[in-house]
């Protein structure tokens, strides 16, 4: 039971308790138990309106921190994406090295040959 149900509870049993001691005293009239009665009606819908404030607020609270884990998700998610664009680009220059590399040795014995016709 959560503590606002507990203090309603208590609540009820106190005022059924006074109501007994008057009614045995005969000092309650019937429109005095009405009053009553509605003064412990009204005590449960405010310990019924604080528990809505209260899981309104956990609500909002809960809103705020998805908000917070969405912004996060959606930077990470932007850095994973720069990352991965960065990778390509090292990826394709060190690919136009490995080609460069590659071709050097073919143009040096071209020019070998070029030389050695010219000689």
């Amino acid at each position: 039971m959560c503590i606002h149900k507990a203090s309603c509870f208590m609540f009820m049993e106190h005022k059924k308790k006074m109501q007994g001691h008057h009614a045995a005293s005969g000092s309650l009239k019937g429109e005095e138990a009405n009053f009553q009665r509605q003064m412990d009606m009204n005590g449960c819908e405010l310990v019924g309106k604080q528990q809505l404030l209260a899981a309104e607020e956990k609500v909002k609270m809960a809103e705020e921190e998805t908000q917070q884990y969405k912004r996060r998700f959606e930077e990470c998610h932007r850095q994973m994406r720069e990352a991965e664009i960065t990778w390509r680009h090292q990826v394709a220059l060190a690919e136009k090295k490995a080609q460069d590399s590659s071709l050097r040795p073919q143009e040096l014995e071209r020019e070998n040959s070029e030389l050695r016709r010219e000689n």
